[in-house]
C-alpha cells in the first residue's frame, strides 16, 4: 500500500505529541483523517468519521491502560491494524499489549524516520497476508466436518499446532492430555480454523459461517479474543484487518 493511499487515525492525549505525530506523518505523505485526545472522544465519533487503514494508539492516556482497552474495543468492532505508542510502560502493561497483537510499537520520543519505517513494516505485513489470502484457497472450506475427517488419524483425532488435538468422537479439544473447556461458539470457531489450517479466513467469512451454524447474528471479535487469551499457548493468529488463521 502506497503512503499516499494510507489513512491514519491518531489517539494521543498529549496535544503536543499528537501535533508532532500529525506533522511528521503528513511530511511523509500520509493522510490523517482524525486526531483524538481520549478514547471517549474517539469512540463517540467513529460513527461519523470514515475508518482509517490503521490506528496509532497511545497505550497510557487518562489511566495506565486506557489505550489497551480502546485497542481491544476497536479490534472487536473493526478488526483493523493498530500500532501502540509507548514511553515507559510497566511489564504488566506491555504483556497485556502483546496479547492484543498490535502491528507494531513506536517508542516515544519518536524519530520521524523510525515512525515511518514502523508504519511501512506493519502495512507490508498486512499486504503479505492479503497475498496469502488470495492464493491456494481450498474449495469446500466451509465443509468443516468432512475436512476434519480427512485430516484425522486412525484414532479419529486431528493433531495440529504444538500439542493440540481435536477428538472427532468426543467433539472436544485437548492441549497435550488436558481437555479444553470451551463454549460452543469458541469450539466451532476453532473447528473452522483447524479444518482450514494454513488459510486466512476473512472476518466476513467466519461471521457468515458462524451465523449460519448458530442461526443468529454473530460478531467474531470477542470470541477470537477470548480464545487467544484463554488457550495455554499461542495458536490463533490475527491477520490484522483481514481475518484469522492457524499456521500449518
Amino acid at each position: 500500500m502506497a503512503v499516499t493511499d494510507t489513512t491514519l487515525t491518531i489517539i494521543e492525549d498529549d496535544k503536543v505529541t499528537a501535533l508532532n505525530l500529525r506533522l511528521s506523518l503528513q511530511k511523509f505523505g500520509y493522510s490523517i483523517n482524525a486526531v483524538y485526545h481520549s478514547p471517549k472522544e474517539m469512540l463517540a465519533q467513529t460513527q461519523t468519521t470514515p475508518l482509517p487503514d490503521m490506528f496509532l494508539i497511545d497505550i497510557s492516556m487518562e489511566t495506565n491502560d486506557d489505550g489497551l482497552t480502546l485497542a481491544q474495543t476497536l479490534k472487536e468492532r473493526y478488526d483493523l491494524p493498530f500500532i501502540f505508542l509507548t514511553a515507559h510502560s510497566s511489564e504488566d502493561i506491555m504483556k497485556r499489549a502483546k496479547e492484543l497483537e498490535p502491528s507494531g510499537y513506536i517508542i516515544k520520543p519518536f524519530h520521524p524516520n523510525t515512525l515511518h519505517a514502523s508504519i511501512q513494516a506493519a502495512l507490508s505485513k498486512k499486504d503479505n497476508i492479503q497475498l496469502r489470502l488470495n492464493k491456494n484457497i481450498p474449495s469446500g472450506k466451509f465443509d468443516v466436518q468432512n475436512r476434519l475427517h480427512a485430516k484425522a488419524n486412525e484414532k479419529r483425532k486431528v493433531e495440529f499446532g504444538y500439542f493440540y488435538t481435536y477428538d472427532l468422537d468426543e467433539n472436544r479439544f485437548y492441549y497435550k492430555t488436558n481437555p479444553l473447556e470451551l463454549k460452543e461458539t469458541e469450539k466451532e470457531f476453532l473447528k473452522l480454523l483447524v479444518a482450514n489450517i494454513g488459510v486466512v479466513l476473512t472476518t466476513e467469512e467466519i461471521e457468515h459461517y458462524m451465523q449460519e451454524h448458530f442461526n443468529r447474528p454473530f460478531t467474531i471479535g470477542h470470541t477470537a479474543f477470548r480464545i487467544k487469551t484463554t488457550l495455554p499457548s499461542e495458536l490463533v493468529k490475527n491477520a490484522a484487518g483481514i481475518g484469522y488463521y492457524i499456521e500449518e
